[in-house]
């Protein structure tokens, strides 16, 4: 290619591709607005629009933005979708137990009916011994003092799990040592 054809080639590109104007580069979108715009104003604020809930006839603004809608709005006004989705919502509740289900309860098993039962403690489902009084002699636990305990009173049985009672360590060796449970 020569010099003549290239330059050639460039005129063109000038006339397909004009550079912008050092005026049109200087505008900047934080430049005022020129005076020629024309301002519109949109009508939509001053239409109305019959909720198909309540009936009553409310301006557009009461109305959501849906553009898959004719006039671009929802035909139920906010207060009524409010109203209805509050109605239609169904509480959760929560789960009695966290983690697996316990294994079924076993005849005479000490180990797993004290655990059932500090599980209940660690889950807030019953207060733990020390915030309650001794059964037997009212003893109110303070720190540094003898802590209390819970005293299955009616055995181990599969059904009584969970029948437990506050006592001192005290009591609670003493009532172990009538049951036969405990040696002197």
């Amino acid at each position: 290619m020569n010099l003549q054809s290239n330059s050639a080639i460039m005129g063109e590109a000038e006339k397909l591709f004009p550079q912008p104007s050092a005026s049109s580069r200087d505008l900047d979108w934080r430049s005022p607005v020129p005076e020629t715009t024309v301002s519109v104003s949109c009508p939509d604020f001053n239409l109305t629009r019959q909720c198909s809930a309540c009936r009553k006839d409310k301006p557009l603004t009461d109305f959501a933005v849906d553009n898959s809608r004719p006039l671009g709005r929802t035909y139920v006004c906010r207060p009524c979708r409010n109203e209805r989705t509050r109605n239609k919502y169904v509480p959760i509740g929560k789960p009695l137990f966290y983690g697996p289900p316990p294994h079924p309860p076993r005849d005479g098993d000490k180990k797993q009916a004290r655990q059932r039962v500090n599980v209940l403690v660690r889950t807030k489902k019953i207060p733990p011994p020390n915030a309650l009084p001794c059964f037997d002699c009212g003893h109110i636990h303070t720190p540094g003092e003898r802590r209390h305990e819970y005293d299955h009173y009616l055995g181990y049985g599969p059904a009584h799990h969970l029948h437990v009672q506050p006592v001192c360590t005290n009591y609670h060796q003493q009532r172990g040592l009538k049951r036969g449970e405990r040696k002197k």
